[in-house]
């Protein structure tokens, strides 16, 4: 049976792996000698070979290795038993035909291999497994010992070689007694006679939006042994494993831990890979893209509960669609979309970052209390591997949320240091760590869906975002769309949102199974229908503008533009904001699973930043469009600081001017406005106190 089985295999690799075969027996291949075995292939070719593979997986691969091992003769025992479907092997002069040290990896795992991280693990010990997730963390690669050698310190007798891939510990592999003058030792370890392969140790976490418990995703971890498989993923990547589930740690205990023995790291190849849709799903989705009522459908979808805010909820709902990242002089121009919330506290902000990550086909939440910014980023950590400190790379909040979305609520409780962190991922889509030995860039290409409640507890339209929010300038800056939400008291208004939530809880969604219904009953569409709709239109739809929409966002940008002042310093518009509503008419044209943003596209992207610029990008003081309203210092305030640093340098003496000081000689000024200028002028460290006395010199 087992020399049957051996020539089977043979027979498998001949009729499913022809080319790769070829190119080991000619010596054509790159790096490492392996061979992909299609774990569906093999369900093809053999069902009770393919449940063997799952059931006894060790007993399977020791054949496969001997089919590639024993090649030509597994082939010609297969002609000599009348197998049709093996052909001869070439007449090739070497020997071994194929090389020993090839390595089988299996791909294309079956339903049936497939296993979820969070699932009980009991009756899957020592059986062929695939787990599908997110990489949280790498280690450092380092050779790991596989066979070793013994030799008797008394009489230099040697034993034969060891397995001890089984186990970290070398103490548990050292003989009992020597087999040459029988005493116990001591023994010493034959290092040149050793057989080594490179080791690294991953981590997979159930992937973003499927974890039963989001806060605590479960975890897997895989043991990788061989060059062929090293560095196959990054933290971040999504990612399937497969291998041999094996017990791990200590056999005394009534508890069982589990390590993957991994096989083969394959990356995930299609966008949206998790997200599954059927012909009905397609027929609904085209069906609600094709309707004239697309937009009031997608918006009304976010936080249906909450009323009003139509233009932010439009605005998270072209986010979650996102524009087309390209490519371009060899420098990456994002198209994730980065919108933040600000304003009163209570008025639906949080709701809406919820309901956002529900509707995203992949998502993570944050939170800014108690961030830190390696939690949202990466970090290098120590780590217990085989017994020894060693560094690995762990994914934070925005590298695990790489082609999806990252929610971060209460940003304000962030500390200022951890603001400034976030600017590397919003802007090039990356995270980059230098610490110890490990030295990487990682993948973070997610849009970012931020709120923030002002320092004072209410939000004033009248005073600029600089005065009430402690963030960075540049976090603002990567922001495409900025909403402000405001808790103003209104009878009407009071009773449109009591009605609302009452009637969120009575109508019936667009369903994935029901068709596109009445908006007038529904109106807004089924999170599960919304997902795969946004991963489809993501998967599928690359939109470009067309000429007209080029020369349509062209001419509102060069007339808003015009509106600037040079001599004041009041830029009324930039070439970002100019790309943010690039990347939202892109987003409407995705929504529209159009292949081309059109002037409607246009007009709908501009319509979201007009909005904007008019409601938080005027200078409250002097009047007139000024983006450095938006974070920065408006034109007004740049005079102030201008006033504010020349006064101090004309008190200045022996004795640097203090506070009180500089109020006196500005007394025709605001003083409030002065007090706050000052303080945040300290912050930024453009003025300090010498010696840490009241006095103030500039920086």
């Amino acid at each position: 049976m087992s020399a049957q089985l051996t020539t089977q295999l043979a027979v498998f690799l001949q009729s499913y792996n022809g080319d790769e075969v070829e190119r080991l027996i000619t010596r054509q291949y790159e790096g490492e000698p392996t061979v992909n075995v299609s774990i569906t292939d093999l369900a093809a070719f053999s069902k009770d070979i393919v449940d063997d593979l799952g059931s006894k997986p060790d007993h399977i691969i020791d054949h496969f290795e001997s089919a590639i091992h024993d090649y030509r003769d597994a082939i010609e025992m297969a002609r000599d038993g009348d197998d049709l479907t093996a052909d001869r092997v070439p007449e090739v002069p070497q020997d071994p035909l194929i090389p020993t040290d090839t390595e089988i990896r299996f791909v294309e795992p079956t339903s049936e291999i497939f296993h979820d991280i969070g699932a009980p693990r009991d009756d899957k010990i020592n059986e062929l497994v695939a787990f599908e997730g997110t990489c949280k963390q790498l280690s450092d690669n380092k050779p790991r010992i596989i066979e070793t050698q013994f030799v008797c310190d008394r009489c230099t007798t040697k034993t034969g070689f060891i397995d001890v891939s089984h186990t970290f510990e070398l103490k548990e592999a050292i003989p009992h007694e020597c087999a040459g003058c029988e005493r116990q030792g001591p023994f010493s370890r034959v290092s040149d006679a050793e057989i080594r392969e490179e080791y690294q140790q991953i981590r997979l976490q159930e992937p973003p939006g499927e974890a039963i418990n989001e806060a605590s995703p479960r975890e897997v971890i895989g043991d990788i042994m061989g060059d062929h498989l090293i560095d196959e993923a990054q933290p971040g990547d999504r990612v399937t494993l497969v291998g041999v589930l094996r017990e791990h740690g200590d056999t005394d205990s009534t508890l069982v831990d589990t390590r993957l023995e991994v096989l083969s790291v394959i990356p995930e190849e299609v966008q949206f890979e998790e997200v599954d849709f059927d012909e009905t799903d397609v027929e609904r989705i085209e069906e609600i893209a094709s309707s004239p009522a697309v937009f009031d459908y997608v918006k009304s979808s976010v936080a249906p509960s909450i009323y009003g805010n139509e233009k932010a909820k439009l605005g998270v709902a072209l986010q979650m669609f996102g524009g087309v990242s390209r490519r371009l002089h060899g420098n990456r121009k994002r198209g994730e979309i980065h919108i933040m919330f600000i304003g009163d506290p209570g008025v639906g902000k949080s709701q809406i970052l919820e309901s956002a990550r529900s509707l995203a086909p992949r998502s993570v939440s944050s939170s800014g209390t108690g961030s830190s910014s390696v939690g949202l980023t990466a970090s290098a950590q120590k780590e217990t591997i085989g017994g020894e400190e060693e560094w690995t790379l762990q994914a934070g909040s925005l590298v695990l949320a790489d082609g999806g979305m990252i929610t971060i609520d209460e940003l304000d409780n962030m500390e200022f240091r951890e603001q400034q962190s976030l600017d590397e991922a919003l802007s090039e889509g990356q995270i980059s760590v230098d610490k110890a030995n490990v030295h990487a860039t990682l993948k973070a290409r997610c849009s970012a869906l931020m709120a923030a409640n002002p320092e004072h507890g209410r939000f004033d339209p009248y005073e600029p975002i600089s005065e009430q929010f402690a963030m960075p300038k540049e976090l603002l800056d990567r922001c495409d769309l900025v909403f402000a939400f405001r808790d103003v008291p209104d009878d009407d208004l009071d009773a449109a949102i009591v009605d609302t939530v009452l009637e969120s809880h009575a109508v019936e969604p667009i369903t994935a199974d029901g068709g596109l219904q009445d908006p007038s009953e529904a109106g807004f569409i089924d999170a599960d229908l919304f997902r795969k709709y946004v991963a489809y239109a993501r998967r599928n739809y690359q939109p470009e503008l067309s000429e007209d929409a080029r020369e349509k966002l062209k001419d509102w940008y060069l007339t808003i533009r015009s509106m600037s002042d040079a001599d004041e310093a009041k830029i009324s518009i930039n070439t970002r904001m100019f790309e943010g509503a690039i990347r939202l008419s892109e987003a409407s044209a995705r929504a529209r699973l159009s292949e081309t943003a059109t002037v409607d596209d246009v007009e709908r992207a501009i319509g979201l930043v007009m909005s904007m610029l008019k409601e938080l990008g005027m200078d409250p003081e002097s009047g007139g469009f000024d983006v450095d309203a938006l974070g920065g210092r408006t034109a007004s305030q740049k005079k102030r600081v201008k006033v504010i640093k020349n006064t101090i340098q004309e008190l200045a003496g022996d004795e640097a001017p203090t506070r009180a000081d500089v109020l006196d000689a500005l007394d025709d000024y605001d003083k409030d406005k002065i007090d706050t200028e000052i303080d945040r002028l300290k912050t930024e460290g453009e003025l300090y106190a010498p010696e840490g006395g009241a006095g103030l010199r500039v920086s």
